[in-house]
């Protein structure tokens, strides 16, 4: 008895080609992400030197030592490169969404899955005979004589200790 594969070799192939395209898209959207926020933090660095030129510019005509066109040159400058900011966090914000592969609703529900676990586990912590890592009741353990009390000082402000302590009998 012969066997057919589920999936033919060309099936395999074109299933290849698109993964590989796929991936090159992602790494030319990652690539342009990268390069418009290095331009834009290049850019975001000149306009402050310009700004502080324009002031300068602006001090000099204020006491009359220079004529009005110094300052209106660095305006016209630091318009412009305002202009080229707002148009590089543009493509910034256009690079990112090329980059984004899951859709809000996997967003919500993996938001959702991890609220849900960790309310579980931070009531879970006041179960006695259970251990949770990086839940540790520092307060306990002090009562309990298990820690000194240098150590239950280092953490007694933690946010996950600051809940209310766990009566034994």
């Amino acid at each position: 008895m012969a066997r057919i594969p589920l999936i033919s070799a060309s099936e395999l192939d074109k299933e290849r080609n698109r993964e590989a395209e796929r991936r090159g898209k992602i790494a030319e959207a990652v690539g342009s992400l990268v390069a418009a926020r290095a331009e834009r933090v290049m850019q975001t660095r000149q306009l402050s030197l310009l700004q502080a030129l324009e002031k300068r510019a602006q001090e000099r005509v204020r006491i009359g030592v220079a004529e009005t066109s110094e300052q209106v040159h660095y305006l016209e400058q630091v318009a412009a490169l305002e202009t080229r900011i707002q148009a590089l966090q543009g493509d910034e914000i256009k690079a990112r969404w090329q980059v984004k592969t899951g859709s809000m609703a996997e967003l919500a529900i993996t938001v959702a899955i991890v609220a849900l676990c960790a309310v579980v586990i931070y009531t879970r912590r006041e179960v006695p005979g259970t251990f949770i890592p990086f839940f540790y009741r520092y307060d306990r353990l002090y009562k309990e004589g298990l820690i000194d009390g240098h150590e239950w000082k280092q953490h007694r402000f933690d946010f996950i200790s600051a809940s209310k302590t766990h009566k034994t009998d």
